[in-house]
């Protein structure tokens, strides 16, 4: 995960299968909304790239 700008959370996961991926994305984004999510699978795994933000920061945007 890499904070970017206006409290935004950049990730990048890969696991050896899907439901590891949707676990560890879960767990890692309980608080957060999702702005974007891409998964694609290379070379026998799954990838994810997703952009997400505090919920709280909406309310106030």
């Amino acid at each position: 995960m890499k904070r970017g700008p206006r409290e935004r959370y950049y990730y990048l996961i890969a696991k050896g299968t899907l439901e590891e991926l949707v676990e560890e994305f879960s767990e890692e984004t309980k608080r957060r909304e999702v702005e974007q999510l891409d998964i694609i699978y290379v070379n026998g795994r799954y990838v994810l790239s997703a952009v997400t933000k505090n919920k709280k920061s909406q309310e106030t945007d």
